[in-house]
């Protein structure tokens, strides 16, 4: 199952081990499947790079544990390697805020007030991550994770508290509302009745109110939503 990995580099304890339970609370807030690494020294960082690579880095500004490079100067290696993965850096003071510019960072934030901002940019880089991974990281009813093409959703159909995803070839339920799912779906996914959206994309055909799905299935529409029917 594919995650959205972080890298948190900060030489004081106490910061770095606030900043991994901020991002805990809000990939539990926003369900996404994340896995952070944490260090306290930038060449600890570095090593780690030479196998694996980070979907978003957040870094202090002060030198490592040990001395030896500070976090601008890890942006700095970190860009040698990715020109375009996003760089966010903490810090207790502006002073430094003109120098993230150098290393094209994505913000630079104060640790007295972060907790919003940086939910904030997180949902927003985990967004464009899901887009460019061209699939979406669900977390089902039972509390599993289900990692689906957006193309292989057929339809989705809110029953009781829960949501029924159904593909191609197989169905799953997600404790999610069809509200802040649709937005997550794009474009290609309508509503055909209060309770379902259908991607477009994946519809057969059609006989009077009813729409005749890939994976088989019929689809009933209801009548205050026909006029949004544009692609039929």
């Amino acid at each position: 199952m594919k995650e959205f990995r972080v890298a948190v580099l900060d030489s004081r304890k106490e910061d770095l081990e606030n900043t991994c339970a901020v991002l805990e609370e809000i990939a539990k807030g926003q369900e996404i499947r994340m896995k952070v690494f944490k260090t306290r020294d930038a060449e600890d960082l570095l090593y780690e790079l030479e196998e694996k690579r980070y979907d978003f880095y957040i870094l202090d500004i002060g030198p490592g544990e040990r001395g030896g490079m500070d976090g601008f100067a890890a942006a700095e290696e970190i860009r040698k390697r990715d020109r375009q993965v996003p760089i966010v850096f903490l810090a207790h003071s502006a002073k430094g805020a003109i120098r993230g510019y150098d290393v094209d960072a994505h913000h630079y934030l104060l640790k007295s007030d972060y907790r919003e901002k940086l939910a904030k940019i997180v949902r927003k880089l985990y967004g464009r991550w899901k887009e460019a991974s061209g699939r979406m990281v669900l977390k089902t009813f039972r509390g599993g994770w289900e990692a689906v093409m957006r193309e292989e959703i057929c339809y989705v159909q809110a029953e009781g508290r829960q949501c029924r995803v159904c593909l191609k070839e197989r169905d799953f339920y997600i404790g999610r509302n069809l509200r802040s799912l649709k937005e997550e779906l794009g474009e290609d996914f309508c509503y055909v009745r209060k309770n379902c959206l259908i991607n477009v994309r994946n519809v057969k055909g059609r006989q009077g109110d009813v729409l005749l799905m890939e994976n088989g299935d019929m689809v009933a529409v209801s009548r205050n939503y026909k006029k949004d029917l544009h692609f039929m």
